[in-house]
């Protein structure tokens, strides 16, 4: 039987899955204050709708009674007394469905101490009143405090509310007890004063889409808001100032804002550069996550990024490092280029985790980019030397392949070519270097998303995943959903540095419905398996 939890993760995971056209911010910014918000998350609803009803469409293809009640339009206005999924529904309880909704974290509210805002684009106040009386059963009743008006329905729920902009803003006031310092904020949110958010560079830099079905913003005095953050909060806040991340149809992306300081700060941690290394991961099957860090200003950007709460300078970093594993910084900076990949079988992952096959059965390795070959068998020799300081045995010297291995249990590590790969389990570091000549995802979209000049990249394909648990499921999917799954292919992700800071985004960038449709699949198979036999949703 499904349950509102179950019904909770569909909706969730359609949400997350929409695109469009790039224009300009969300239009809710207008009606909030620069110097104090905190945060915002909302929609925009008709490109929420439109995500809303593909994901029903999906949903109804699975046969079981109670979703049918979600997916049915019928059902909806029956249950609810509207249908909120449509356009008619939303101007039947005074709703625009033309606008935006949206939850504000103001600083004048005490930061999280209390409710959000949440602003509405209210069309006709009245319907939406009649609306919720008629359900709740509790007549409104309503008081005027100049810009500011109390709605209280019943003995229970009480709300402020006033006009903001085109939005209608309200916030849940308790009942019992006055709050005149609550009051006197929630009427300066209201009227307004200074430079908007909207006007900002931080918010048209961190939000790029005014079509989105999902986005929220937040500042570092967000995350940082306590009084003894005081001083971590300004110095972030002067490097990195917002945080942001939208969904919707051609925008899947998330962005750290930085400044000119913190640009130079990321680029003393990562590097923009491209790589070969996703010919040592086999194109089938797999997921790999690949990174690029700066080895010649890491522990200085480190040190920096860690700021006030940074005991230690980057010198004395590395010589904690000397100290406690024998290795000198210097001799990693002159062997290695700072790529790495980290690649596993991801059908194999999911046996591990439901218990089907130990740990040490993985197949996985990680890569990591060779700068100089001598530089490198040097590194090589000293680690198999074996470390006092740390009980770090002797390295035992194996052939692995036709590669040189060492092995100090339980971790096998040997130079191929232009990588040093790295492995618990040994046939892996076989399989990858074997890998360099043989079928590997080089060359394909996941190959060249991976090997080319970003800080990070990742692709992972599901349908393994998906497979294991579909074996040991006692209501498998059946084979059309399958084959749907199976069109999806690789999940795929990059991390870039520009200009304005740093962006995630999927790609391509319609990609992320599709992609979690087969996530969703994939975890309600492996509810299924673990809940054994058991009658399921799915």
């Amino acid at each position: 039987m499904i349950t509102f939890r179950k019904a909770g993760l569909a909706a969730l995971a359609g949400v997350l899955g929409i695109s469009q056209q790039a224009a300009a911010a969300p239009q809710v910014g207008n009606a909030l204050s620069r110097e104090h918000t905190l945060a915002v998350a909302g929609a925009q609803i008709p490109a929420f709708l439109k995500l809303a009803q593909e994901v029903l469409s999906a949903l109804s293809a699975i046969k079981d009674p109670q979703l049918q009640m979600l997916t049915q339009p019928a059902t909806r206005k029956m249950m609810l007394g509207t249908d909120p999924l449509t356009d008619d529904g939303l101007r039947q309880i005074g709703i625009d469905p033309a606008g935006e909704v949206a939850m504000v974290f103001d600083k004048r509210l005490g930061a999280f101490g209390h409710d959000p805002i949440v602003l509405l684009p209210i069309a006709d106040r009245a319907k939406l009143l009649g609306f919720i009386e008629q359900r709740g059963g509790q007549k409104a009743k309503v008081e005027s405090k100049g810009a500011v008006e109390w709605i209280t329905f019943g003995q229970s729920d009480r709300f402020l509310i006033g006009r903001r902009g085109p939005f209608t803003a309200l916030l849940k006031y308790g009942t019992y007890r006055q709050e005149p310092d609550v009051e006197r904020a929630f009427e300066a949110f209201v009227k307004g004063s200074g430079s908007s958010l909207g006007a900002s560079n931080d918010w048209q830099k961190a939000l790029t889409s005014d079509a989105a079905a999902v986005f929220g913003y937040a500042t570092m005095g967000a995350l940082l808001h306590k009084p003894r953050h005081e001083q971590r909060r300004a110095f972030y806040g002067q490097r990195f100032p917002a945080f942001a991340g939208q969904i919707g149809p051609s925008l899947e992306a998330m962005r750290l804002v930085a400044t000119p300081e913190g640009r130079a700060l990321l680029a003393k941690l990562v590097q923009d550069r491209p790589t070969h290394l996703s010919r040592r991961v086999p194109a089938k099957g797999w997921g790999a996550l690949r990174g690029s860090v700066n080895l010649g200003s890491l522990f200085d950007g480190v040190a920096t990024f860690l700021g006030p709460d940074m005991p230690m300078t980057a010198a004395q970093m590395k010589a904690q490092m000397l100290q406690r594993s024998c290795i000198d910084w210097s001799m990693i900076e002159a062997a290695f280029d700072g790529h790495a990949i980290v690649a596993a079988d991801v059908a194999d992952l999911a046996k591990s985790g439901s218990h089907q096959i130990p740990t040490d059965k993985v197949q996985w390795f990680a890569a990591l980019g060779i700068k100089d070959a001598k530089a490198t068998d040097t590194l090589l020799q000293s680690v198999a030397k074996g470390c006092a300081a740390n009980g770090m045995p002797k390295a035992k010297v194996r052939t692995v392949g036709q590669a040189t291995a060492y092995t100090t249990d339980p971790v096998t590590y040997a130079r191929a070519g232009e990588v040093l790969l790295v492995s618990t389990n040994p046939s892996s570091i076989s399989l990858a270097n074997k890998m360099s000549s043989g079928k590997s995802l080089e060359g394909s979209a996941a190959g060249r998303l991976l090997d080319s000049p970003v800080a990070a990249a990742s692709a992972l394909d599901l349908m393994p995943a998906i497979e294991v648990a579909q074996a040991k499921a006692p209501r498998p999917l059946p084979k059309p959903a399958l084959d749907e799954l199976a069109r999806y292919g690789m999940v795929l992700t990059r991390l870039v540095l520009d200009g304005d800071g740093a962006r995630w985004s999927v790609e391509p960038p319609d990609a992320l419905m599709r992609q979690i449709r087969a996530f969703v699949g994939a975890a309600a198979l492996a509810g299924t398996m673990m809940r054994g036999g058991q009658q399921q949703a799915y």
